[in-house]
């Protein structure tokens, strides 16, 4: 029986540039929801979300809910920072499995959401006080300190029922503290009961034979929160006591 696959994004603002799909596969729908004014050979340009005056949020409700989206079978969030040039049908194919509902990338360079938050607090660009909040309640229900940190930027996931469950507690996570998704990605998963593991790949910025990081445009407010992360990396709090 053939899959249901859906490869999606999202731009809200004059945020990240779209790439064109490399080796697009007529199996495949790709779809982009955003409000700007583009124009693609590869993707289906969809209206994004207004409902939220953050064109964040606006964008970060089609990643985290696409059960509400789409009735399909599979599908592939990617920011839209990245480009697709590998096969995904055997990408699914070599990682997902009946025990299997999530597949992720591991981060590079942090190993736990606490290490996360210490980043994000030093570099000014989140509610200290709500993240601090948010980390502690974390702790008292047993999310360990370096256990590893997973990547939200490229999510594999079959659609099921425990998916949907995942999905909106992730969501209600995300609207209680903070829009820093990743912060509250592996506590979610932590919490379910589902399977999920790490793609079998070298990382987002290596040749990984599916994926391509381009980063996001450098206008003068990105450049300014991505000055403050380097300053921060070098002078970070002390979560291990929390």
């Amino acid at each position: 029986m053939k899959k249901k696959v859906i490869v999606f994004t999202a731009i809200m603002g004059n945020y990240n540039k779209l790439r064109e799909i490399k080796n697009p596969d007529k199996n495949i729908k790709y779809i982009c929801f955003t409000d700007q004014k583009i124009k693609s050979n590869t993707w289906q340009i969809v209206k994004g979300s207004t409902i939220f005056y953050n064109s964040n949020l606006n964008a970060k409700i089609h990643k985290v809910l696409p059960h509400i989206y789409f009735n399909c079978d599979y599908s592939l969030w990617i920011d839209a920072s990245i480009e697709i040039y590998g096969n995904i049908l055997n990408l699914i194919d070599s990682h997902i499995d009946e025990k299997t509902d999530l597949v992720l990338f591991k981060h590079t360079k942090r190993d736990c959401p606490y290490c996360e938050a210490n980043l994000v607090i030093s570099s000014k660009i989140v509610n200290k006080n709500k993240v601090r909040s948010q980390m502690n309640k974390y702790h008292k229900n047993g999310l360990p300190l370096h256990k590893g940190l997973s990547q939200g930027n490229v999510l594999l996931r079959k659609h099921s029922k425990k998916m949907e469950s995942f999905n909106l507690k992730w969501w209600v996570e995300i609207c209680r503290y903070t829009q820093r998704d990743q912060l509250s990605l592996d506590y979610c998963i932590n919490k379910m009961n589902f399977g999920h593991k790490y793609f079998n790949l070298p990382s987002l910025y290596e040749n990984n034979g599916y994926f391509r990081y381009y980063g996001h445009k450098k206008n003068i407010s990105h450049i300014l929160v991505l000055l403050r992360i380097a300053i921060a990396e070098r002078n970070l709090f002390d979560f291990s006591k929390i």
